[in-house]
């Protein structure tokens, strides 16, 4: 399914503008303004922001936390991660007792 988003505010690398974007299933495949809807489903997002991709700053990937161990890797937890949108990672050190 094709959604149009419009009248929202886009928040990229290039920074923060007024855009429409249209999107077919989970693809961006046009940003411009006053773009057409046709037989695409119309979303007004007017008054919000749109955030075509994120950065997660909290991840925990090949994390021994004594009784276990995270599930994913690093090369397993950023596909996954892209799978879902998020582009960028940051992961959590954990700290033993007594450092900083």
């Amino acid at each position: 399914m094709r959604y149009l988003f419009k009248n929202g505010t886009l928040v990229s690398s290039a920074g923060c503008f007024r855009a429409d974007l249209l999107t077919d299933r989970e693809k961006i495949v046009q940003v411009g303004q006053d773009l057409s809807a046709g037989d695409d489903q119309e979303v007004d997002v007017s008054g919000r922001y749109i955030f075509p991709s994120f950065i997660d700053k909290h991840t925990h990937f090949d994390l021994d936390a004594g009784d276990f161990h995270t599930a994913d890797d690093f090369a397993s937890g950023t596909r996954a991660a892209l799978a879902g949108g998020t582009t960028s990672i940051l992961d959590f050190t954990t700290q033993e007792k007594g450092e900083s």
